[in-house]
Parts: C-alpha cells; structure tokens; sequence
C-alpha cells in the first residue's frame, strides 16, 4: 500500500533529516539502542561463498537510496547496510563488486558473486534460472520536472514523448511496453531511451532532454529528500513490484541462511534503521520465504 505523492514527499523530507541526524551520531559510544545497535555474529555462514570469509555481492552503485557511492567512492545505501549486516552475522567480510546492470545476473552465473543485489525486480523470466529471497515492496512511478512542464498524468501521456530508463532494468521494458500500447491505440509511440547508469537517465530528465524517466516511488523520495523541488511524482502504477536478492539455485543453503538474517534484522527493527538512514520508506520492508528457480 502507497502513500499519495504529498505524504510521500513529506515523508521523505523528514526522512532524509533523521538520516542526518543519525549518521552524525555514529561515532557516539554510550546507551544505543538494541535497534539501531551492530548486529552480533548469530550463525555461521554458508559453505558454499564464492571466497572463503567473504559474502560476495555483485551490485550497481547507481542507484540511491538502495546502493550508489558517496563522495569519497565508497559503497553506501539500504541494500549495501542491508548485505554488510548479513555479513556480520555471519562472521564474514562483506565485499562488493562494482558490475553494469545489465551484468549482474550473468555475473551471478558466471560465479564472480554470492548474490546479486541491485534493486532486481521479482522477474518470472529471472526465476527460472535463479532463486531469489524477497525483501522490499515498491511502486513504479513517472518522475518528471517540477511543475511538469510537459503535462504528464498517465501512461497514455507519455505517447511522443521522450522517456528514459535503464538498460537492462524492467522499469525500461516497462516504458516501452507503454510505447507499443499507445501505439497500437493510435497515440504516437515514445522515444524510449536506455542508460548504463540510471543517474544518466535523471540527468537528462533534469536538462530536459528527457520528459520523463520511469522509476520507483523510493528513489523518487530520496531526491526529494537530496534535491528538494527539482523532481515530481507525474503518475503512479497501481500495481506494486517487489525486490529480491537473487542467489544460484545450487546454492539452497546460501538462500536459506539469507532469509533467516533478513527475517531476524526485520525482526529486530534493524531493517526499519537502516531505510531511516537511508531515508527509504519503512513499509515497504517485506522479507518472504525464498523463491526457487523454475518454482
């Protein structure tokens, strides 16, 4: 269930300060609380890691509030907090490995990470090769210019007009999805246009060679949160999508083990700290049981 874009955009403003507020006080020693506390090692890890003492996640830095770097090149982010409390949990060193989008999967099976963890869609075209745990809802949106300048409300106001994605993501089979029904409705179709880093799809939207990108309803709340009034909310899809960290099917311990660390951190309110730290929606937090490939 979503908020309406005045209540996410209020949400998320507020958000982004207690994002602040609490990195600035992470270097205090006394009293923190049990939640927003380091989780302590509470199982081992699995047997099978790509490199012994390391939990190896493939992911693409270009996308805030789930995984970008800051300005000293460092990986930050609720899926990168998210995979180093796991780590921690079990005893190892989270590594992460910098990989294109549309690579993360084939790097997956090519055995270069445990997991690929990037903001992936639940995808019944991904399930069959590879399992996947369930851990945050989202909702698609149309983000475009503060103002709107190009008057989009809907899907069919995208027709001849310029719409970016990423390559590789759904939310660009999406967009063109909506440029073939249009079409096929007599609408013009879209310019559709794909970018490696979904940061260049915003940028062009923010120059205005773009009239809208397709995107989510959380990284539309972080910049607000980062670049308040630059962006807006034209349409939301009624329809939520929900992220998973996908893992080989070879690999059920790995899958199982994951699941029991994002069930106990859910438990615990450490996920709900670390998308307050994010400044991500709290209610989108979903852990499910795993997914299996081909299931």
């Amino acid at each position: 269930m979503f908020m309406n874009v005045t209540l996410v955009r209020g949400l998320f403003a507020t958000a982004g300060s207690a994002a602040l507020i609490a990195f600035a006080g992470c270097g205090d020693d006394d009293d923190s609380s049990e939640d927003s506390a380091a989780p302590a090692q509470t199982s081992a890890a699995p047997t099978e890691l790509v490199r012994e003492g390391e939990f190896t996640v493939c992911t693409d830095p270009s996308y805030p509030p789930l995984e970008s770097f800051d300005e000293n090149g460092e990986f930050v982010g609720f899926d990168i907090d998210s995979a180093e409390a796991v780590a921690e949990m079990w005893g190892v060193e989270a590594s992460f490995q910098e990989t294109a989008f549309s690579g993360i999967l084939p790097a997956l099976d090519a055995g270069r990470c445990d997991v690929a963890w990037s903001g992936l869609f639940l995808d019944p075209e991904r399930t069959k090769t590879f399992s996947a745990v369930p851990y945050q809802e989202t909702a698609s949106i149309i983000l475009v210019q503060a103002g709107n300048p190009a008057g989009i409300s809907s899907p069919e106001d995208l027709a001849g007009k310029v719409v970016a994605s990423q390559n590789g993501s759904n939310l660009l089979k999406e967009a063109q999805r909506i440029s073939d029904e249009n079409e096929a409705n007599g609408l013009e179709p879209s310019n559709v246009q794909g970018y490696d880093k979904f940061n260049e799809a915003i940028q062009q939207l923010a120059v205005g060679r773009a009239d809208a990108v397709i995107t989510q309803d959380i990284d539309a709340a972080a910049r607000e949160a980062a670049q308040p009034g630059q962006f807006e909310v034209a349409y939301t899809f009624p329809d939520a999508e929900t992220f998973g960290v996908y893992y080989p099917p070879s690999n059920a311990e790995l899958g199982d083990k994951l699941y029991d660390a994002l069930v106990e951190l859910e438990d615990s309110g450490q996920l709900t700290q670390i998308a307050e730290d994010n400044a991500m929606p709290v209610e989108g937090i979903a852990v499910d049981k795993p997914i299996e490939a081909g299931g």
